[in-house]
């Protein structure tokens, strides 16, 4: 009776010994296989899913994605190129799409996009647990024509309290077309409230490329495609959206105030037999120095009053018989004269040296183009001027400043960004008044007397072209 006792406990603990073992396997076996979804994927899933049931496509802007995509194109995005379901994809599939990001930047167009699509996106998110802040402003297109037409700007997209520390953002920016060469994105604007919210999930103020201003891209093929299994758009050529951060921005002219110019004063100075001859004319001088300039990968803004005019009036002063542009000396390259020239733009003037006060003038037509190079000191820069006839010299001081794209003559072009303090300086707080007869010696705000040249270096530094116009 004992010993079958003793054998009825072993059979016991032997079965609880191999139920143990059992039980330690299964475990193994379901953690290997358990499945982890990397968060950025399942929100970019999600985003992206719903986008496309929707109607509204999405392609990928982020600069530093596109880029980690195209360098890794070698390794082929095959391995991405089918449709999977959460259930399908463990941490290490999203190769491309994840990189430890906190936002992950969306655009769509605005064309293919409306108010009616949004709302249903928006309450497809909601209802699946994300929270959507929406940026919707007046067309700036259309303030001129007072006309007050809402369009939707940005959609932040993240989940609020997910099991993760932070939640991941995706930043969806409506674009809209420009010049039928570029995409336009509006400055990005939240509220404190917002980038609270934002702050929350790690999204911050240096994640947006349009932080301070709107901005501009060059418009480009967009490739339908799968990347991670997101079904998501790639531009053709990417560089447009990983160019340096401060070659991005875009400003509008302010066609209101120009509204309220020519109100003012056009019927008195602005016919319109006069302007528009003139406007055609500028247009194709600024188009040959896009051209070349662009092509040399000489950056280039509207400066003086060709500048005066992009501000005040949204156009050219007719009674101006020169377009003015300003170009860092930094960025001078000597071939741009014969390239110039070869575009028959020949050169007029030669004033100053590379070092001081260097200013090139060329001739097109009756138009002149003067081209003055600007120097950078501490806490501003300046712009130089020479006499020919005596060969003084005369310096005018400009606030530092950066550069904005903006559209002038359907061309795009740059501009300071701060470009009333920039007209200001030049031409005084009374730059909206007409001024047809001005003394470049002695009418700007800001020049100074700068010497004289020696005489010895006239031949250098005074060098005129033998027309009856030069001086």
């Amino acid at each position: 009776m004992m010993i079958k006792s003793h054998l009825i406990l072993i059979i016991i603990i032997l079965s609880v010994f191999l139920l143990l073992v059992q039980l330690i396997v299964l475990q193994s076996v379901v953690s290997k296989n358990q499945i982890v979804i990397n968060h950025i994927w399942e929100s970019l899933h999600k985003v992206t899913s719903l986008a496309v049931n929707y109607g509204i496509p999405l392609f990928l802007i982020d600069g530093k994605l596109c880029k980690r995509i195209f360098d890794k194109k070698s390794t082929s995005l095959s391995s991405s190129s089918m449709s999977i379901s959460p259930h399908q994809i463990d941490q290490n599939y999203c190769l491309f799409m994840c990189n430890n990001q906190d936002v992950t930047h969306l655009g769509t167009l605005g064309e293919f996009i409306d108010h009616r699509k949004i709302a249903k996106l928006v309450q497809a998110l909601q209802q699946e647990g994300y929270v959507v802040l929406q940026f919707i402003d007046l067309d700036p297109t259309l303030l001129h024509h007072e006309l007050k037409v809402t369009i939707p700007l940005h959609l932040i997209i993240f989940k609020e309290g997910a099991k993760q520390k932070k939640s991941h953002v995706t930043h969806v920016a409506i674009l809209y077309e420009r010049l039928n060469k570029y995409w336009w994105s509006s400055a990005f604007s939240p509220t404190d409230y917002e980038k609270r919210l934002m702050l929350r999930q790690g999204a911050r103020k240096a994640d947006f490329v349009n932080s301070d201003h709107a901005v501009i891209y060059d418009k480009v093929e967009i490739i339908n495609t799968v990347i991670d299994g997101l079904v998501l758009g790639l531009p053709k050529q990417p560089q447009t959206f990983y160019r340096p951060v401060q070659d991005m921005p875009f400003i509008e002219c302010n066609k209101s105030q120009a509204k309220k110019f020519y109100a003012t004063h056009g019927s008195n100075l602005f016919r319109n037999e006069q302007l528009e001859p003139h406007r055609t004319h500028v247009k194709k001088l600024l188009t040959i120095v896009k051209t070349v300039l662009d092509d040399l990968g000489i950056p280039f803004w509207l400066s003086s009053g060709t500048a005066l005019g992009w501000f005040r009036q949204c156009d050219v002063i007719p009674y101006s018989g020169d377009v003015d542009i300003g170009i860092w000396i930094k960025d001078f390259r000597p071939e741009m004269i014969d390239h110039f020239y070869m575009n028959n733009l020949p050169l007029l003037h030669v004033f100053g040296k590379f070092e001081d006060s260097y200013e090139l003038s060329f001739r097109h037509g009756n138009i002149k183009l003067d081209v003055f190079f600007f120097y950078v000191e501490t806490g501003h820069v300046w712009n130089g001027g020479t006499q020919a006839k005596t060969g003084l010299k005369f310096k005018y001081i400009f606030p530092k400043f950066n550069l904005c794209w903006t559209e002038f003559l359907d061309l795009l072009v740059r501009v300071p960004c701060d470009t009333e303090v920039y007209i200001e300086a030049n031409y005084g707080s009374n730059w909206s008044i007409p001024i047809e007869k001005w003394d470049w010696k002695s009418s700007p705000s800001n020049v100074h007397p700068n010497g004289r040249w020696p005489l010895e270096e006239w031949s250098k530094v005074i060098q005129l072209t033998p027309t009856a116009d030069s001086i």
